[in-house]
């Protein structure tokens, strides 16, 4: 049970911190910052459920970096085109 409540409280930490991104990048205009935060917010729900909530498998913690650097380089991607063609 705590550690449900550990991985719950991560989780409303994490969309705080994705929601200030979101709203600094829309009020600046950085498009990388506001992707990142939609972006991120997908990767963190898939971390604290496999995690934290997850009973059974579990995803090694050596894959969860590969998976954050491949966040990284697909919101770089989108943040070119949509800076580029839209």
């Amino acid at each position: 049970m705590e550690k449900e409540r550990k991985g719950c409280l991560i989780m409303i930490i994490a969309i705080i911190v994705m929601a200030i991104c979101i709203y600094i990048g829309l009020k600046q205009e950085w498009l990388f910052l506001k992707n990142i935060g939609f972006m991120s917010s997908g990767l963190m729900g898939s971390y604290v459920g496999d995690n934290y909530l997850n009973k059974e498998s579990r995803t090694p913690k050596s894959h969860w970096k590969w998976y954050i650097l491949f966040a990284l380089i697909f919101t770089g991607i989108l943040t070119w085109i949509e800076k580029t063609y839209l």
